[in-house]
């Protein structure tokens, strides 16, 4: 390719035609690609090796630890270590059990929440019965 930029830049030298051209100009914009994708290629599997060696090993390591110490249960321990390595069930997503109205809200029944589970008995807010009755928070 030198070759072809020296003979163009000397006095008497031959004509380049435009073929040549785009001939050399392709072939760098050809090269230069491959040699991105063979970088970004090597950058991920460089990152997915350190992501998953040693990191997965040094957490296994402290989650065993904190077992040995009391510091976790024999069941925290199982879900985690089942957590880290991919192997957990997957958690399902509560179940929404209310009304939906056409604006788009979402009114659970009396006494539940959105998922159905019953809300804790206790005394009601100040003011009676779940704020109804116009009084005032104190101040």
């Amino acid at each position: 390719m030198w070759h072809v930029l020296l003979m163009s830049v000397e006095p008497g030298a031959r004509k380049t035609s435009p073929v040549e051209v785009l001939f050399w100009v392709g072939l760098l914009i050809g090269l230069t690609i491959i040699g991105g994708m063979l970088i970004a290629a090597v950058r991920k599997r460089y990152a997915n090796w350190s992501e998953t060696g040693d990191d997965r090993a040094e957490m296994l390591e402290e989650l065993r630890r904190l077992r040995k110490r009391g510091e976790l249960t024999p069941e925290q321990y199982e879900v985690s270590r089942d957590s880290l390595l991919g192997r957990g069930r997957p958690r399902a997503r509560p179940v929404i059990k209310g009304e939906i109205h056409e604006d788009g809200s979402i009114l659970a029944r009396p006494g539940f929440d959105l998922t159905g589970s019953p809300l804790p008995r206790g005394t009601p807010p100040h003011g009676g019965r779940g704020g109804e009755g116009g009084s005032t928070p104190p101040a």
